[in-house]
C-alpha cells in the first residue's frame, strides 16, 4: 500500500498532489496491476480530507487510465498504465502531435490551427476565471451579508436565493445544480440537505453570528430605551430580538419597521432611543434619511449596525472548499 504524503503549503491542489503520488507508483511498479485501492471514504479519513476531494483525484485517475473501477468490488489499478518511460512533458507532446495530424488532415494551416488553440484557451481560462456561488438563507440581510462578506474573493459569481423561494418549488433543483458550492447557515442545513440530497457534496454550511464591535453595541442599551428596528425581513428582525434576549438585555419597548412596507421612517424613530439597523442599505445614504438619522444622533439618539458574519473558523472552511473545487 503506498503512504501519500500531502503538503498543504504547496501550490499544487491537493487531489493533484494524490494523482501524482499514486501515478507515479503505478508507474514505478509499486503498486502492481491488478492493486487494490482503498475506497473513497477509507482514503479521505486517512487523509483526513473532504470526500470530495479524493473523489476528484479517483475520476482523474480514471481518466488518465491509470485506476479502474469495478462495480461491486472496488477501485484497482488498471492494465493499461505504461512504465514509467516519458515524463509528463513527452506524453504531453504525442498528445498535442495527434491532434496537430488530425487538424492538418482536416486542412487546416497552420495559422489557423493556432488561432483555434489561442481562442480555445482563452476560453477556458475565461471559464475558471468566473467560480459560481449559490448562497441561500431565510432573509434579504442574512445573504446581503454573505455578499459583502465574500468580496474579497476575486472571480466569486455569488447569486442568493431566499430558503422559501427554494423549499418546495419543482424548479429549484435545476436552478441550483449549475452552482460549484451552496453556502447556508447551520440552522438551514437540514432544510436545504433533506430538500437536495443530490447536491450534498456542494452544500456547505457556516456558522454566523454579530460582530464583536455589534455585541458591544448591543450591551449599551438599557432598561429604560425604547429601541427601533429598521430592517427589510421579519426574520431579521427576530434575530435581532433573539440575541437581545441571549445577552439578557430587556430594553423598555421593542418595535420593528420593515421597509417597503409604506410605513414613515420618521414617525417611526421620533420615538426611539435606540434604532438598530442592518448595514448597506439605500435607507441609510439617501439623503433624505442620511439627514433624518443625522438629526436623530444630534438630538441624543443612537443607531446600532447589526453586522451579522461568518465565523472565522467556517470562513476558512469555506475558503479551502472553494479551492479545493475551483482548482
Amino acid at each position: 500500500m503506498i503512504h501519500i504524503q500531502l503538503d498543504p503549503t504547496s501550490d499544487r491542489p491537493l487531489f493533484r498532489q494524490i494523482v501524482d503520488q499514486i501515478s507515479r507508483a503505478v508507474r514505478e511498479g509499486k503498486l502492481p496491476e491488478g492493486s487494490r485501492l482503498p475506497s473513497e471514504r477509507e482514503l479521505s479519513e486517512e487523509l483526513r480530507l473532504a470526500r470530495g476531494t479524493v473523489k476528484k483525484a479517483y475520476e482523474e485517475l480514471v481518466r488518465e487510465g491509470v485506476i479502474e473501477v469495478r462495480r461491486g468490488q472496488g477501485t484497482f489499478v488498471g492494465s493499461s498504465v505504461q512504465p514509467l518511460e516519458t515524463g509528463r512533458k513527452e506524453r504531453a507532446l504525442r498528445q498535442i502531435g495527434r491532434l496537430l495530424d488530425e487538424l492538418e488532415r482536416m486542412r487546416f494551416t497552420p495559422r489557423e490551427i493556432e488561432t483555434l488553440v489561442h481562442i480555445s484557451l482563452l476560453e477556458r481560462m475565461e471559464k475558471k476565471a468566473i467560480f459560481h456561488v449559490a448562497a441561500v438563507d431565510c432573509n434579504t440581510e442574512s445573504l446581503d451579508m454573505f455578499h459583502k462578506q465574500l468580496a474579497y474573493m476575486k472571480g466569486i459569481d455569488l447569486q442568493k436565493f431566499l430558503l422559501h423561494e427554494i423549499l418546495g418549488n419543482p424548479t429549484s433543483l435545476s436552478r441550483l445544480e449549475p452552482f460549484k458550492l451552496i453556502i447556508v447557515t447551520s440552522t438551514h442545513y437540514n432544510d436545504l440537505l433533506r430538500a437536495f440530497p443530490s447536491l450534498e457534496e456542494r452544500i456547505v454550511q457556516v456558522a454566523v453570528s454579530p460582530s464583536p464591535e455589534t455585541i458591544l453595541e448591543l450591551g449599551s442599551i438599557g432598561p429604560g430605551n425604547t429601541v427601533g428596528i429598521v430592517c427589510e425581513s421579519d426574520t431579521f428582525s427576530q434575530i435581532i430580538q433573539n440575541k437581545l434576549r441571549d445577552l439578557r438585555i430587556t430594553p423598555k419597548g421593542i418595535e420593528t419597521l420593515l421597509l417597503g412596507k409604506g410605513q414613515d421612517v420618521m414617525d417611526f424613530i421620533k420615538d426611539k432611543d435606540v434604532i438598530i439597523i442592518p448595514p448597506g442599505y439605500s435607507f441609510q445614504v439617501s439623503k433624505e434619511n442620511k439627514a433624518l438619522f443625522q438629526r436623530f444622533r444630534e438630538e441624543g439618539g443612537k443607531t446600532i449596525q447589526f453586522e451579522y458574519r461568518i465565523e472565522r473558523g467556517s470562513l476558512l472552511h469555506l475558503e479551502e472548499r472553494i479551492k479545493e473545487v475551483w482548482e
